[in-house]
């Protein structure tokens, strides 16, 4: 899995640059933007941290549970996200989000405790 994740991450970087060339190029060619933008080129490593370590962690959920289990799991991640929106750009959540929210949420947790206790061979397969 981290063989795959290896030759996946660097061949998404060179694409997504590529892509950011072609579709940004008229900010890239401002010299205004490097010099007064130089602060973020130095976020740039701690991001590419931040998303190596939430692959990897992601890749061993896969290893110690199942794809599916990972897959419903996954929304547990929306979490902070959806927090860090309210918290920092005052994001508005109705009532209704918040039910689809928790739904989600409970969906995610009753199937981890279902495997967590299945017994069954097929379970164990998994």
């Amino acid at each position: 899995k981290f063989q795959l994740a290896a030759l996946v991450q660097p061949t998404t970087g060179v694409v997504c640059l590529l892509l950011a060339i072609v579709f940004e190029w008229k900010d890239i060619a401002n010299p205004g933007m490097w010099r007064e933008q130089t602060h973020q080129l130095f976020r740039i490593p701690a991001i590419a941290l931040g998303i190596t370590m939430i692959m990897s962690s992601e890749l061993k959920l896969v290893q110690l549970t199942s794809a599916v289990a990972t897959a419903v799991l996954m929304n547990l991640h929306h979490i902070p996200m959806v927090l860090a929106g309210v918290l920092e750009f005052h994001d508005h959540i109705v009532a209704f989000n918040i039910y689809g929210f928790a739904l989600n949420l409970m969906g995610g947790i009753v199937y981890a405790l279902a495997r967590k206790y299945d017994d069954s061979p097929a379970g164990a397969a998994h």
